[in-house]
């Protein structure tokens, strides 16, 4: 089940419309793992549902994914920006998501595609201590603060045609991770594959259950 509603910040002019997705046998008494899922450029406001055409918010509602036990949300970035310019905002979101719904707080993780590829990065650079894992999806970060994600379980998608955003992007942040000493960051390079690598992350491959195994130490 996925249902569209809408946040406000309490401390800003910031307001998303927002998917948040329930597993099949939703029970509001449990704890639930929560994947924060970053959309790309083309799926920006104000429609919401073309915040639902690829990935994430694009599956969960199918068969097999609605049986995972996790709960998903897909904030809709605002027509005129993009996610750079939105990333307090999105983890006073987060905030609130995580209270008002029943989240295991030692379980959320973020995914992104594209411009939500790169956000990713950024959101798990910029608070590394409160993710549990990150997936980011045909992206790129700030290989000289790479380090910080060293503890951060990873998995990195990319295709090796991508002439969007280049591989390069993936290639380096793996590598400065890794050296880091993360053990548990792997890139997944896909072989003659151009921008939308993301078909294959989300629903060729147990990326959204893997999220959601995901506990922070």
């Amino acid at each position: 089940m996925i249902q569209l509603r809408q946040w406000k910040d309490r401390n800003s002019e910031a307001s998303y419309n927002y998917w948040i997705s329930f597993p099949s046998d939703y029970d509001a008494g449990k704890k639930y793992p929560l994947i924060l899922f970053m959309h790309g450029a083309g799926e920006v406001g104000p429609d919401p549902e073309k915040a639902r055409v690829h990935g994430v918010p694009k599956i969960i509602d199918r068969e097999p994914f609605c049986h995972i036990q996790t709960l998903t949300v897909t904030p809709q970035c605002p027509g005129d920006k993009l996610w750079f310019t939105q990333l307090p905002q999105v983890m006073s979101f987060l905030c609130d998501i995580i209270g008002q719904y029943p989240v295991d707080r030692g379980r959320v993780s973020v995914t992104g595609l594209s411009m939500g590829g790169y956000a990713t990065f950024h959101l798990a650079q910029l608070w590394p201590g409160f993710f549990s894992a990150a997936a980011p999806v045909c992206g790129g970060g700030i290989p000289w603060t790479a380090g910080v994600l060293k503890d951060l379980p990873m998995r990195i998608y990319h295709g090796d045609k991508d002439d969007v955003v280049p591989v390069v992007e993936s290639i380096q942040m793996c590598d400065r991770i890794q050296a880091a000493g993360n053990r548990e960051c792997s890139l997944v390079l896909l072989h003659n594959v151009g921008h939308d690598s993301w078909v294959y992350a989300y629903e060729q491959t147990d990326l959204i259950e893997w999220l959601a195994s995901k506990k922070r130490s």
